[in-house]
């Protein structure tokens, strides 16, 4: 009879377990995986190096759409209740949508950079020319690799703060990825060495920090002010500004509208490339590999 109980119960504990699968092991494990939100992909390819396989981190933006024009769906906004906090990048790029966005905690990440980091969105080096006057800051900053490993300290010390159990995990990859950024800024520096004195004339101002940092020279955009298309003056001008500083290439983004640069490179008689400063796509997912693509793409313009 003893023993005929025993199966009983052990077959009852057995019924149970199946018929409440969120109560295994596998169950509990995923339930310690912590929550961000992060607007755009370079800011959560960021996040994912230093929280590694702690956070599980969403991006609100496709690949391909732009950070300017977007607008969330209400089934992204809810994403952000789970969230321990929600990132974005900041002023004049993604705060005018993500901004208004409810989170428990919403962090501008290009206020985490020291002040001596930080550009002015105005520094677009070439100012009254381009007509580009936007106040603020300028909040590309993910594509100066020293910019980025100069918010680390900052950014594992609100990560830590928010999930205390993940603070060694957090400085422990803050620590690699940092090795990791000083390695990328010296293979830049190699790259663009040959380029420095060729003019760039670029789509949009994404690429200010990057700029700065190797000492590249921005001749030109052709659209200054996001989801305005240049007129034909303008564009007659940069058509005739192109010919005179004796560029081989024009350069559009993935997420705007390519019309423009085609018609300006064909008007100047030169090459047209393609850059794409917010990546996301499973080729540009980790953070190296969109710095690098971008880099790639500019030295083209070496005849």
């Amino acid at each position: 009879m003893l023993l005929v109980m025993r199966g009983k119960i052990i077959f009852l504990g057995l019924f149970l377990l199946l018929a409440c699968p969120g109560q295994t092991l596998a169950g509990s494990a995923a339930t310690q995986q912590v929550q961000f939100v992060a607007s755009i992909p370079p800011l959560a390819a960021i996040l994912r190096e230093v929280t590694g396989d702690r956070a599980q981190v969403t991006t609100l933006l496709p690949p391909g759409a732009s950070p300017h024009t977007f607008q969330p769906k209400p089934s992204q906004a809810k994403l952000l209740e789970k969230a321990l906090a929600f990132f974005l990048a900041g002023p004049n790029l993604d705060k005018e949508w993500a901004g208004r966005l409810q989170a428990r905690r919403q962090i501008e990440m290009v206020l985490l950079l020291p002040e001596e980091f930080r550009l002015s969105a105005q520094d677009d080096h070439h100012h009254d020319k381009s007509g580009h006057g936007e106040s603020g800051l300028d909040s590309h900053f993910w594509t100066d690799p020293l910019a980025v490993r100069a918010m680390l300290p900052e950014l594992i010390r609100q990560l830590a703060e928010l999930d205390p159990a993940g603070r060694e995990l957090y400085h422990a990859n803050g620590l690699r990825f940092s090795a990791e950024l000083t390695a990328l800024d010296q293979e830049l520096t190699r790259l663009f060495q040959p380029v420095k004195t060729q003019p760039f004339f670029l789509f949009h101002p994404s690429f200010q920090y990057l700029f700065k940092r190797y000492q590249l020279r921005l001749a030109g955009l052709i659209e200054p002010f996001p989801g305005r298309e240049p007129s034909p003056k303008f564009l007659r001008e940069l058509t005739d500004r192109i010919k005179s500083t004796g560029a081989t290439a024009v350069f559009s983004e993935v997420e705007l509208p390519p019309r423009p640069a085609e018609v300006l490179a064909e008007a100047a008689g030169v090459r047209l490339f393609q850059l794409d400063p917010l990546g996301g796509t499973p080729s540009l997912y980790r953070y190296d590999e969109l710095i690098r693509h971008n880099a790639e793409v500019l030295v083209k313009v070496t005849p």
